[in-house]
């Protein structure tokens, strides 16, 4: 710090000079005037001296005849009283009555000795006009005597105050040397809290050390605001606080870095006035605390978002952060926090204050867009069975909602609860219920084909896997594995053609045809078209196969069913080889439980005749709700017969589909044959090789 105060003592002495002088003048003129003007004294002839008197001179004595021819009644009495010729000291006394003060003696010459024939003559009778005079004089003496006073005791208060403003002077001019060249800081010098006054340069610096001063510049201050957001301050960087060389440099150099007289004056003022020199907000780094202030308010608007609000129907609730949009940080009462909380040492703050309050949401707009009553799901109905979500159904109270806002603080997640309705029938309940229960399945080896044949397996396998077919759909083997060509990726492979084991395109497409058909069985669909082989197969029992071709010449033969359930089916088909040469092709019917239907934990194609691929398949059921758990068996009656028109040997079978209870019970047994017009079910023949 620095003043600028100029101590001059020349001015302070010419001043004092000019008054010395006028005084001496004054007082000579006065003793001059006294030594030459002498008064008479209107009562006994003596001559006073006095100052200015010049009507004296004009006074004339009144003859004793005059007096003495005056009567009585004319003089009146106080005429008559005998005056004495010494007065003066009854003027003194009146004098003193006045003014209350002590009389400066006024300077006379000693009065000449009147004659001997003047004090010896008889007093003479003075007139009225001779005692008017005699007060006149009076008055005149008294007033020369009080500037007598006056004139002196001005003349002395001058020298006394010149010889006081002298002395201090010369002490003053001595502090202000001692106090420049003093290795010490000022009495009343701090650093924050920490006292300086009365130190060394080193013990300051010791001082602040054991303060722990160090610590706290190298101390980041951490500031939490808004959203939990922080950010940290360098405390010297900012410029709160100094180094604890420039604390102390600047500590010694108050009141040791100017002249004597503004050092000396520096320190009168430390006297009164205590000085913190980490205290200097011209210091403040203003441009460092915008920039790290401008970066939390970016990190601010990020947290903020800019979502009004976000329904959250798990949680019943709506959530929104009090301010989007809005926030703005009391920046300058921000940078001021910070440096008060670096100069008090701290180092955490918590800051939230908002150059202006937020805005409160129009709830009510918020309460018509999301005000609804709850709705169910529904698949279309155009057969396709696709979904449409449910309405869930949602309300809240606007005034909790206000008032839930009002408590809140700026940047805060309000929650406002919300009356949540779920539907009983939601999309995802219908979409659970689509191909979630198995409805039939079947698997057959082909283990011992040839690489073709095998390969024409996979290939129509994977035709018809994943098709879904809705209810009434009618499902066709060639139309949708398609012509058996080399250019569709069929290879030649044995195969059964008009009664003859010959090569052909797309050689084993039959087994792929007979194992769904056999799954179809099982999931009680309706077969509309199916011809069994003419010849027996080895990869399932008799009444459960289904052949297929497409002939260059002549009529195809087809494998066709219809999806008679109220719900679509899916298609699941997939061949599996394993690395012990075990070969298998499963197909499985997904679909939706209805009424009338059982939960199916076995599925059996095995058979009593000593078919050689004995086959079940067991699975478990999770949920059966109010389904009843059941096992499924398909069992071939099997006939010896004769055609006669072809003149053969052949083979008859019906096929039964028999269902029971877990404890064996049968609870469902029908042939599967269709009925011919006479009502009778309809055989399947096999006939024997020839050859």
């Amino acid at each position: 710090m620095s003043n600028d105060f100029d101590f001059n003592f020349d001015d302070i002495l010419n001043e004092f000079d000019a008054d010395a002088s006028n005084s001496v003048r004054s007082d000579e003129y006065e003793e001059d005037e006294y030594e030459s003007v002498e008064i008479p004294s209107p009562r006994t002839g003596a001559r006073v001296s006095g100052g200015h008197l010049c009507e004296a001179e004009a006074l004339t004595e009144s003859s004793d005849e005059t007096v003495a021819a005056q009567s009585a009644d004319e003089r009146g009495p106080r005429y008559d009283a005998e005056i004495q010729p010494d007065d003066d000291e009854e003027y003194e006394e009146d004098y003193e009555d006045e003014e209350d003060e002590e009389p400066v003696p006024v300077k006379q010459k000693a009065p000449k000795k009147a004659p001997k024939k003047a004090k010896k003559a008889k007093k003479a009778k003075k007139s009225a006009e001779e005692y008017e005079e005699e007060a006149r004089m009076k008055e005149l003496i008294r007033a020369e005597r009080k500037n007598n006073h006056e004139s002196t005791g001005g003349i002395v208060g001058a020298i006394v105050a010149l010889v006081l403003i002298l002395g201090l002077a010369g002490g003053a001019v001595f502090a202000a040397i001692h106090i420049s060249n003093s290795d010490k800081i000022l009495p009343h010098v701090t650093a924050g809290e920490v006292d300086l006054g009365g130190m060394t340069v080193a013990e300051a610096e010791s001082a602040l050390t054991s303060a722990g001063w160090d610590q706290r510049a190298e101390t980041p201050l951490t500031v939490k605001t808004i959203g939990d957001i922080t950010f940290t301050v360098d405390p010297v960087e900012s410029g709160a606080i100094a180094a604890k060389s420039d604390v102390v440099d600047a500590a010694y150099k108050y009141g040791h870095d100017s002249n004597i007289f503004k050092n000396l004056l520096t320190y009168i003022k430390n006297i009164a006035t205590p000085v913190d020199v980490n205290s200097d907000d011209s210091d403040i780094n203003s441009e460092y605390l915008d920039g790290v202030i401008s970066t939390a308010e970016a990190d601010i608007d990020e947290y903020m978002g800019t979502e009004t609000y976000t329904l959250d129907e798990e949680n019943s609730c709506i959530t929104l952060k009090k301010g989007v949009g809005e926030i703005y940080l009391d920046t300058a009462g921000l940078k001021s926090a910070i440096v008060q909380a670096i100069r008090n040492g701290e180092t955490e703050l918590e800051f939230t204050d908002l150059s202006a309050q937020p805005t409160m949401p129009d709830f009510n707009a918020i309460h018509t867009e999301l005000k609804r009553d709850p709705v169910d799901a529904y698949f279309s109905d155009d057969g396709r069975f696709e979904v449409t979500d449910e309405i869930v159904g949602c309300d809240f109270d606007v005034a909790t909602a206000q008032s839930l806002w009002n408590e809140a603080a700026a940047g805060a997640v309000v929650t406002v609860p919300v009356t949540i309705t779920v539907p009983e029938v939601t999309g995802d309940s219908l979409r659970g219920t689509l191909f979630c229960d198995l409805l039939g399945t079947m698997t057959t080896d082909y283990s011992a084909s040839v690489d073709n044949r095998k390969s024409n397996v996979r290939l129509a396998t994977s035709k018809i896997d994943g098709l879904i077919l809705y209810p009434g759909d009618e499902f066709s083997y060639n139309t949708t594995v398609g012509a058996r060509t080399v250019e569709a990726g069929f290879l030649s492979a044995p195969a059964y053609s008009n009664g003859e084991v010959v090569e052909e395109i797309g050689g084993g497409a039959c087994q792929v045809s007979s194992t769904l058909y056999s799954a179809c069985l099982f999931a009680f669909m309706e077969i509309t078209d199916r011809t069994n082989h003419y010849f027996a197969v080895n990869y399932m029992q008799l009444g459960t196969d289904a052949t297929v071709t497409i002939p260059s010449e002549g009529n195809a033969v087809d494998y066709c069913f219809r999806n008679n359930r109220d719900y679509p089916i899916k298609i699941v088909g997939y061949t599996n080889e394993e690395e012990d040469g075990t070969c298998t092709i499963t197909f499985e019917i997904w679909g939706t439980r209805q009424e009338g239907d059982y939960a199916f934990v076995e599925f059996n194609n095995s058979n009593q005749y000593g078919w050689d691929n004995q086959w079940s398949r067991t699975v478990e059921v999770d949920d059966p709700g109010d389904f009843q758990l059941a096992k499924v068996k398909l069992v071939t009656d099997l006939y010896s017969a004769y055609d006669d028109a072809l003149g053969r040997d052949c083979r008859r079978t019906l096929t039964y589909r028999i269902v029971t209870d877990l404890d064996g019970n049968e609870l469902l047994n029908e042939c599967i044959n269709p009925l011919l017009a006479d009502g009778n079910p309809a055989m399947d023949t096999y006939y024997y090789h020839t050859s």
